[in-house]
């Protein structure tokens, strides 16, 4: 079922600057990151339990649990750093004014599991970055698989990233 997937490494850097990062984007992005993280987990999950009702010979994981996979977003204010880990306490952050005036602000998205039978597992690294600074707005993808899905998410994220409003500035052209 899976044996498209090819081990490679993938590093792609995609460079933003010229975008104005509103606020609506910006939680546009964050909105659709927590959802995906979210059906992501919901696999892993039935995954999991499949397996668990079988003997461990027979266990053949599409999404075993990574340790680091999760959604975090960093607000960086001065020296503080407020880190959060979902929609719902973005949205909260925002209502309470922390998202103004800021240093900068990063999402990252790790979609990591392992798949494969029992005590044969390979490891699918999936981390996508996006980092708003002042003139500096970056989109990265790491992974060391090549897997059809995770090439659709930097797709997704990619045309999400072209929606902003663009400056025509002298630093960077339309």
């Amino acid at each position: 079922m899976f044996n498209n997937d090819t081990e490679i490494s993938i590093n792609n850097r995609f460079d933003y600057s010229n975008i104005i990062p509103d606020v609506n984007n910006i939680t546009y992005i964050i909105q659709y990151l927590d959802g995906l993280y979210n059906q992501f987990k919901k696999l892993v999950d039935e995954d999991e339990m499949k397996n668990e009702k079988l003997k461990y010979d027979y266990r053949n994981y599409n999404y075993k649990h990574h340790f680091i996979s999760g959604l975090e977003i960093r607000v960086r204010k001065e020296f503080n750093t407020i880190t959060l880990k979902n929609f719902a306490s973005y949205t909260e952050t925002l209502k309470n004014n922390q998202v103004i005036n800021i240093d900068s602000l990063d999402i990252e998205l790790n979609l990591c599991y392992y798949r494969g039978k029992e005590g044969d597992l390979t490891e699918y690294r999936n981390t996508f970055t996006i980092s708003f600074k002042p003139y500096e707005i970056v989109f990265t993808r790491a992974s060391n698989q090549k897997v059809p899905e995770m090439d659709q998410i930097e797709k997704t994220i990619n045309d999400m990233m072209k929606k902003f409003h663009v400056a025509n500035t002298i630093f960077c052209s339309k």
